[in-house]
């Protein structure tokens, strides 16, 4: 599929569920979107250590809610992590309390970022990370929790936390639609509800990754067959989610975890 030569942006979705956890290589570097639950960092770690990273230069956290976050300390453990940037006040729950606490213990340095920040992954800056939220007081940590668009080249994938469809509603207000755009989307809030139609047209993507089991029947997972959107689940036993692009074309696909 890919030439031999290309340089190919990763995504690595471990074997986890109910928890957001993923890694992204390019071009030497590593960086995490959030670090799943306690119960997801044994499952972090045989992933990163089956993919070779053991450095993850940067975590980002979108929102301290512990099933994006209490996987940190174990995970930390394992592999060295440069730093970890939030985007919510740590004092604004338990779980962001114990985030600082465990930075703090092991001397990993804590920044925050905004909406409409961007970072950058390689040597030249090709993989560009753009992070946009919701800031409206009424809202829960969910509906106002950070949204990456991570692109590389042509191709596109939107990480949309737990934001819901309220979330959604009131990003479209203040997002131009054509910022979300993307081929694959991690679904929502592990598919526990469908999503605002019209948030769901703007990103018009193919594929879906779900942190979640296949077969709960959840309304997000009734809402995929509804809309005939293929999903990749992240808990199949014995499997990571793989995804691959050189920027022209993705590569989707189960890769055995060894057996672990």
């Amino acid at each position: 599929l890919f030439s031999r030569d290309a340089k190919l942006l990763e995504i690595w979705f471990p074997n986890i569920r109910d928890a957001d956890s993923a890694v992204l290589t390019f071009d030497g570097q590593a960086y995490m979107i959030d670090c799943g639950d306690e119960s997801s960092a044994a499952r972090n770690i045989v992933l990163l250590e089956q993919i070779g990273v053991d450095k993850v230069d940067i975590l980002f956290n979108t929102h301290p809610h512990h099933d994006h976050i209490k996987g940190f300390a174990l995970t930390a453990d394992a592999v060295q992590f440069g730093e970890v940037k939030v985007c919510f006040p740590l004092d604004s729950t338990e779980s962001g309390i114990w985030l600082k606490q465990v930075a703090e213990e092991r001397k990993i340095p804590i920044s925050d970022y905004q909406s409409g920040d961007w970072f950058t992954m390689g040597k030249n800056g090709e993989v560009t990370l753009l992070f946009l939220r919701n800031y409206d007081p009424m809202m829960d940590m969910n509906n106002q929790s950070a949204q990456t668009v991570v692109r590389y080249k042509d191709r596109s994938i939107l990480f949309t936390a737990d934001m819901e469809k309220n979330g959604q509603a009131q990003m479209l207000k203040h997002v131009d639609p054509a910022l979300l755009k993307c081929d694959i989307i991690k679904y929502p809030h592990h598919a526990k509800n469908s999503m605002y139609e019209d948030f769901f047209n703007a990103v018009g993507a193919k594929l879906a990754v779900v942190t979640s089991l296949q077969g709960r029947k959840d309304a997000g997972q009734k809402y995929l067959v509804a809309k005939r959107l293929p999903a990749a689940y992240t808990s199949i036993k014995g499997q990571f989610v793989h995804l691959a692009t050189d920027g022209e074309y993705w590569l989707c696909e189960y890769v055995s975890s060894n057996g672990k």
